[in-house]
């Protein structure tokens, strides 16, 4: 709709959204008169050109065309639109979000700004504005001139995600840098060591850190499948404070759309989306969506859509990401036909404690109930094992578990850390229609990118030395140490852990898979690098990590009974009975 202006006559105003979004309606009370702003209409669409073209924006009778190219919304300061404007290729042109001190968006000194000028595109933003300072809506639109095409990027759709720089750079105000938070926390803290968790913009959370923007989709034929105003954030954990980070993308009604509809995804038959992830892929994080597909099948939920796109932010290359659904209950809400509204979902915070992600906060004693049950009940009591059975989908945690272990996650189990990057969840109200309205906890499996070799290699016992360490004390550690004990849950597990070598990552089948999955990426890659300079991974090392995960995936089952075998020495040293 339409906005005000400070001064301007109107007293009370009911503003109308008319003819498709095309013009905005405001009535003066006082006058008992309407004022028509019809959007500014464009010559050209959003869209891939071969050559240059004249530009030219028409707006109603009585009102002035302004416009920017930067990204931030027009007003009546911005550039008054006089006569057609020539799109070419601004890839020419020097870098300038680009070329930003890394330092200030990162705080790591292992980031060098591109050497090369950085593909572009042109972004304008339009508003008709009348005598009286009534605005129009904004009408955005996104120009890829020349070479500048999906087949530049292997014919990979293309997002033109567009925010005003303010919203991202600003020292006070921006989420992409570190800004005021950080000089603040530093100004009382001094001498504390960096590290990505430290307080800073981009690692604020929640509405307060969403930022209206502006998101154009393209398929890989070039066509703009979404165009509308969304709310960002940045998205992840210590991922935060690499150069490209990851967004969360929210639609709202106060955005103009509740939902973002179309079917971005080949898997699913879903095109409407209240939130979607864009997924940055530093350190081949492209892994996340690869173990998500092949565990598909198994009792544990996890987000197996994914599409490989190329970002450009205000107009600049931002590289490769992946645009994925978010872990969220409106995932789960449409996967098992349960009220959203229903659904409790608790998340650790990487800290020793878990938080409710929705809910309400007080209900986390839910959970906290099943950890202290196990805790304090002998599991060996068939009564025992019967009541927490009542709590947990056991299933759900043993599939978990063993992919975990399995993959050998250094950033979700590891030795002397607290839990990080696990997300559960159940059903408030049972209901006896809906096996996943039992109310029974569930896991989810997601960010399983640090796992593959990332820390230790295929041959490590990450079963003794993560879930079997009597030092370490994080909540799944010691859940399943308590379990363990039981002999039906040795041996679901134990049947479970060999199928992780055997079937869900059989060799020759997970090593095809991985390599045409990483092809995708790979190729892109060499650009990517260019974009992004680092002295601390590199094309050289992510390719490295390539070959690390494919002989992950290869020589990985060959220790698998390795492992069992230190599971029966486990239950033999502390008295209990070892299954086969």
């Amino acid at each position: 709709m339409g906005k005000l202006r400070k001064g301007s006559s109107i007293i009370l105003i009911l503003s109308i959204v008319l003819i498709a979004g095309l013009s905005a309606v405001f009535f003066r009370e006082s006058e008992k008169e309407s004022v028509v702003v019809s959007d500014p209409v464009f010559s050209y669409e959003s869209g891939m050109y071969e050559n240059n073209i004249q530009l030219t924006i028409t707006a109603g009778e009585g009102t002035e065309v302004y416009y920017t190219l930067d990204g931030s919304e027009p007003d009546i300061n911005s550039i008054k639109y006089t006569g057609p404007i020539e799109i070419d290729d601004v890839s020419k042109t020097d870098n300038k979000w680009s070329d930003m001190d890394t330092g200030l968006i990162t705080g790591r000194k292992i980031y060098n700004k591109p050497i090369m000028k950085v593909d572009k595109c042109t972004i304008i933003r339009a508003v008709a504005i009348t005598p009286d300072g009534v605005s129009s809506n904004v009408i955005t639109k996104s120009y890829f001139i020349g070479k500048i095409n999906n087949s530049r990027y292997n014919n990979l759709p293309i997002i033109s995600l567009i925010s005003n720089p303010y919203n991202l750079f600003d020292y006070n105000a921006g989420i992409y840098v570190l800004g005021k938070t950080y000089d603040d926390f530093m100004a009382e803290n001094p001498g504390t060591q960096f590290d990505g968790s430290i307080p800073a913009n981009y690692n604020r959370r929640g509405i307060k850190w969403e930022r209206k923007s502006y998101i154009e989709y393209f398929d890989s034929q070039g066509n703009v499948q979404v165009s509308q105003d969304i709310g960002l954030r940045i998205q992840g954990a210590f991922s935060r404070f690499n150069m490209q980070k990851s967004f969360s993308l929210y639609a709202r009604e106060e955005y103009g759309k509740d939902t973002v509809d179309y079917k971005f995804f080949g898997d699913t038959e879903q095109s409407s989306f209240s939130r979607l992830v864009l997924q940055n892929i530093e350190e081949t994080k492209y892994i996340d969506p690869y173990v998500s597909n092949v565990t598909k099948e198994l009792d544990v939920d996890t987000i197996t859509s994914y599409q490989p796109v190329i970002v450009f932010l205000d107009g600049e290359y931002w590289g490769v990401y992946t645009i994925r659904q978010a872990v969220s209950v409106d995932y789960l809400s449409r996967k098992y036909s349960i009220d959203a509204d229903d659904i409790l979902m608790a998340k650790a915070d990487g800290y020793g404690s878990y938080n409710i992600e929705s809910g309400r906060a007080r209900d986390i004693g839910y959970f906290n109930k099943m950890i202290n049950y196990a805790e304090t009940h002998d599991m060996t009591v068939k009564e025992n094992y019967e009541k927490i059975n009542e709590m947990m989908d056991m299933q759900s945690f043993i599939d978990w578990i063993s992919i975990e272990t399995y993959l050998g996650n250094f950033d979700c189990i590891k030795p002397g850390r607290p839990d990080n990057n696990v997300i559960v969840w159940r059903v408030m109200v049972p209901d006896g229609s809906n096996e996943y309205a039992d109310g029974k906890w569930r896991w989810i499996l997601f960010d399983t990118d640090k796992g593959g070799g990332y820390q230790n290699d295929y041959t490590y016992n990450d079963l003794q030395e993560r879930l079997l360490n009597q030092n370490d004390a994080s909540h799944m550690q010691r859940l399943f140490r308590n379990l363990v004990v039981n002999d039906e849950f040795r041996q679901m597990f134990i049947d479970t852990f060999r199928k992780m070598g055997s079937t869900v990552f059989n060799q020759s089948a997970a090593t095809m898979k991985w390599s045409e999955f990483s092809t995708v990426y790979n190729d892109m890659l060499e650009r990517y690098y260019a974009r992004f300079p680092t002295r601390f991974f590199g094309l050289q090392k992510s390719l490295e990590r390539v070959k690390a995960i494919d002989d992950y995936f290869m020589y990985r089952p060959l220790y698998v009974e390795n492992m069992i075998q230190s599971l029966e020495r486990y239950i033999q040293s502390n008295g209990g009975s070892a299954n086969e």
